[in-house]
């Protein structure tokens, strides 16, 4: 699907493994379609998140001359909030005043 957004995150992971499979998954043309990251809670062990972002969109902008949007917020995955966030449903990244707004559109399994 054309303009898909990644969402990951982990329970606890070492940094230089996590950069290691991204770079692959990226170098292989597995998310060519991907047209924006967004990260939900992500602890990291071996190196703190903010220098990870960091390496990661200069190697996104700078190796692979993408200008991916990343986004981050601590309400999703495994963490103390654990908003949900269902998968393979029509959503939206878009920029407001106050940083980002995720709007997913959402359906019900209750038959009619």
């Amino acid at each position: 699907m054309r303009g898909s957004i990644l969402f990951l995150e982990d329970t606890s992971e070492d940094v230089k493994r996590l950069e290691n499979i991204l770079y692959g998954l990226f170098d292989s043309g597995r998310f060519d379609r991907v047209q924006g990251i967004f990260f939900g809670n992500l602890p990291l062990t071996g190196g703190s998140f903010e220098d990870f972002m960091g390496r990661f969109n200069s190697y996104l902008s700078t190796a692979l001359r993408l200008d991916l949007p990343l986004y981050y917020s601590p309400d999703f995955g495994h963490g103390l909030k654990n908003k949900p966030l269902p998968m393979g449903t029509l959503a939206a990244i878009e920029a407001t005043d106050f940083g980002s707004r995720l709007t997913v559109e959402t359906f019900s399994l209750k038959k009619g």
